[in-house]
């Protein structure tokens, strides 16, 4: 995975003054850690990634170093206050990951009764050209 797709979508999201009049800007972050205690908060990741060379890619003396990179995006929204909030939260992400050039795959609700937090998980996919 490239970190760049990671870091640019941070700061899509932290630069959406929507989002953060729904969620703290330290709130939203790349990554896990060991227990998810503030909330609402949103959890960015890469839960695929792959690259894909160009016909010619590193064989000719010549030959083309154009790879693409596929990634699977995961954004999961918590909040202990309701779903209807989750959903704020959500609309407010989609247009930011559409304009990002993602394209929406997935999108799953749930209530964790352990944590006592409605989720909600969403996927998008994109592809980057890169020419090493």
């Amino acid at each position: 995975m490239s970190a760049d797709i990671m870091t640019d979508f941070r700061g899509y999201f932290l630069s959406s003054s929507a989002l953060t009049a729904l969620v703290s800007s330290n709130r939203i972050r790349v990554g896990w850690s060991k227990v998810e205690d503030a909330f609402p908060c949103v959890i960015l990741h890469q839960s695929y990634g792959g690259d894909i060379g160009y016909i010619g890619y590193n064989m000719a003396i010549a030959g083309s170093k154009v790879r693409k990179e596929l990634a699977t995006l995961q954004i999961d929204i918590y909040s202990k206050t309701s779903m209807k909030n989750v959903y704020d939260i959500a609309d407010v992400i989609v247009p930011i990951m559409i304009s990002g050039g993602c394209r929406k795959t997935g999108d799953i609700d749930m209530y964790l009764d352990d944590l006592g937090v409605y989720r909600k998980i969403q996927s998008y996919t994109i592809s980057r050209l890169y020419d090493d």
